[in-house]
């Protein structure tokens, strides 16, 4: 079955916004959140534990020292705010959000290697979700998990790793980027067929290709994630690269409304 690469890619960038859970925040702090505001200084602490404890944070205050001050600054204010416990998560969302969105540019010129093992981890966030929880696994698949999802200590670890790796992947971006072409026709024709490939059925196909996935079934959002993930991970290592890249860049600039 043939489709249109060109159709494929706005199909991707529609619905299947394979993004590494920008908003890290909120899985990795909810015993933050609740009960009456904190004192500045237990914030500061419990803010700064999560440099120690978390490969996220770690890699942000290693690789971004001055963006993990103002991170801390910000979640510490959160916490000690008189704020509802949805207010702070929202908050908090925000914060998360803008640090990843920011570091999206640089990340999609980071090194192949470092993005092959960027889609590698979100890879196993899918299906770590696939085997545990359909409805998230859909989600992460579309449009990203929701506030206040509950993950399995195995999610949570792949989606740390997922986002340290995109940290240390807009390090390296930012130091040295990689000029690289854009998908071609040919690229994406080959990830159609990867994720055929994967015995995704021939009606989901069609509703990635139309950027319609969100309608589909639960099952199919989830499938489509695991076919993209498995199929990017069966391509030669330059034309992963240059999808994994442009779909980091891109999909990144239509979160934000810069696309």
């Amino acid at each position: 079955m043939k489709k249109s690469g060109s159709k494929l890619r706005n199909g991707i960038l529609g619905g299947l916004a394979f993004a590494a859970a920008y908003l890290l925040f909120r899985f990795f702090i909810p015993e933050l959140f609740g009960g009456m505001p904190r004192s500045p200084a237990k914030a500061a602490v419990s803010v700064e534990r999560l440099a120690s404890e978390d490969p996220f944070f770690r890699a942000l205050k290693t690789n971004f020292p001055e963006d993990w001050e103002r991170v801390r600054f910000q979640l510490a204010e959160v916490l000690t705010s008189n704020d509802s416990t949805s207010v702070k998560r929202a908050r908090a969302h925000a914060i998360g959000q803008s640090i990843m969105l920011a570091k999206a540019p640089f990340a999609a010129t980071a090194p192949t290697e470092d993005l092959l093992a960027v889609a590698e981890a979100e890879r196993g966030v899918v299906e770590a979700l696939a085997a545990e929880n359909l409805p998230l696994c859909a989600a992460f698949s579309t449009n990203g998990l929701p506030p206040g999802a509950v993950l399995s200590e195995r999610a949570l670890a792949q989606v740390s790793s997922a986002g340290q790796l995109r940290i240390v992947a807009a390090r390296k971006g930012a130091d040295a980027g990689v000029d690289r072409a854009d998908p071609s026709e040919a690229d994406w024709n080959a990830l159609i067929s990867g994720m055929a490939a994967q015995q995704l059925a021939p009606q989901t196909i069609d509703r990635i290709v139309a950027g319609r996935i969100s309608d589909g079934s639960l099952r199919e959002q989830c499938d489509a994630g695991l076919a993209y993930h498995r199929a990017i991970g069966e391509m030669s290592p330059e034309r992963a690269g240059r999808i994994v890249a442009y779909q980091i860049r891109e999909t990144a600039a239509q979160q934000s409304g810069t696309s």
